[in-house]
C-alpha cells in the first residue's frame, strides 16, 4: 500500500477499512461491507489483464508480478 493508515503501509484488515470509512476517521457514509467485496472483485478482475500484460510485455514482468503479489495480500486482508 502506498499510503499509510493508522501509521502503517501494511494492507489494512476489513475491520480497519470499515472503521476508517465508517466515520471514526474519514466521516463518510455508513460503511457497507459489500463495498469491500466489490473492491476485491475489481482487483481480481483486473489481475487477469495484468497477467496478460506480463505475458505480452517482457519489460512489464517484474512490476506486474510485484503488483499481483501486493494485490493478493490486499485481497486476503479485505476478506479476513
Amino acid at each position: 500500500m502506498a499510503l499509510t493508515l493508522n501509521g502503517s503501509t501494511e494492507w489494512p484488515s476489513a475491520k480497519d477499512l470499515t472503521r476508517f470509512r465508517g466515520g471514526e476517521i474519514a466521516r463518510l457514509a455508513t460503511p457497507d461491507q459489500s463495498d469491500l467485496g466489490t473492491n476485491a472483485e475489481a482487483i481480481s478482475d483486473t489481475a487477469s489483464q495484468v497477467r496478460a500484460a506480463i505475458k505480452s510485455t517482457r519489460q512489464f514482468r517484474e512490476f506486474g508480478e510485484r503488483l499481483l503479489s501486493e494485490w493478493e495480500i490486499g485481497i486476503t486482508a479485505i476478506r479476513a
